[in-house]
C-alpha cells in the first residue's frame, strides 16, 4: 500500500475519483473515464472530451448512444455529443464531487450522486435540476431508478444506509441500516427487494 493510499484511508475520504472503462456495444465505443478519451473499436475514430476543470469521476451514455454525460470533481455535469465530442451543456448545482450518474429508463431524466450528501434529478433535455434529495449524512456513493416504477429511487451512502425515495413527493420512505463496514462501503445483501454491493445498487 503506497503513501497516498494510506493518507486517503486515514482521511476517511472513500470518494476519490477512480478510472472506469465503459463499453457501449451498439456503437462500438470504449471510454476511459480518467481522461475521457473515446475510441470507436470499429472505425478506430478517437475523440477527446475536454472541458472539466477537475477529474472526471463517472460517465454514462444515453440509451441510443448519441450523448455522453460526465460527472466531475469540479462539481459539474457535462453533456457531450458522442459523435463530435462537442460539449452541449454544463449542468451546475452540486457542491461536491459527482461520483455516480444514472439515466431513467425512459431517458428523460438523469440522477447524480454526490459527495455533498445529495442526489439530484436533472431534466435531460434542458439540463436543469428538477429536484434534490436530502437526508444522507455522508457522501452518496450510488443511486438507482426502480426498473418499473419511475417514482421510486434508491440511494446508498458512506453513512452506512440505503434510502428509498418517492420521487413524486421527494420523501424518503425507508432508511435501511445495518452495514457494519467501518469504511462505510456497502456489503452484498438482499434487503427489501434491493440488492446492494461494493459495485453499487442493483434492483
Amino acid at each position: 500500500e503506497d503513501a497516498s493510499e494510506s493518507e486517503r484511508k486515514a482521511s476517511g475520504d472513500e470518494s476519490e475519483c477512480t478510472m472506469q472503462i465503459a463499453v457501449v456495444d451498439p456503437s462500438n465505443w470504449i471510454c476511459s473515464a480518467s481522461s475521457v478519451e473515446i475510441w470507436n473499436t470499429r472505425t478506430e475514430k478517437e475523440l477527446c472530451l475536454k472541458g472539466h476543470k477537475g477529474k472526471v469521476c463517472c460517465l454514462v451514455w444515453n440509451n441510443d448512444g448519441t450523448k455522453i454525460v460526465t460527472g466531475s470533481a469540479d462539481n459539474t455535469l457535462k453533456m457531450w455529443d458522442a459523435d463530435t465530442g462537442e460539449c452541449d451543456s454544463t449542468w451546475i448545482g452540486h457542491s461536491g464531487r459527482v461520483v455516480r450518474l444514472v439515466w431513467s429508463k425512459d431517458g428523460t431524466k438523469l440522477a447524480s450522486a454526490c459527495t455533498d450528501k445529495t442526489v439530484k434529478i436533472w431534466n435531460a433535455q434542458t439540463g436543469k435540476c428538477e429536484s434534490t434529495l436530502r437526508g444522507h449524512s455522508g457522501s452518496v456513493q450510488d443511486v438507482a431508478f426502480h426498473p418499473t416504477d419511475p417514482n421510486i429511487m434508491a440511494s446508498c451512502s458512506n453513512d452506512k444506509t440505503i434510502k428509498i425515495w418517492n420521487l413524486a413527493t421527494l420523501e424518503c420512505k425507508l432508511t435501511m441500516r445495518g452495514h457494519d463496514c467501518k469504511d462505510g462501503c456497502l456489503c452484498t445483501r438482499e434487503w427489501a427487494g434491493v440488492r446492494t454491493s461494493t459495485l453499487g445498487l442493483r434492483w
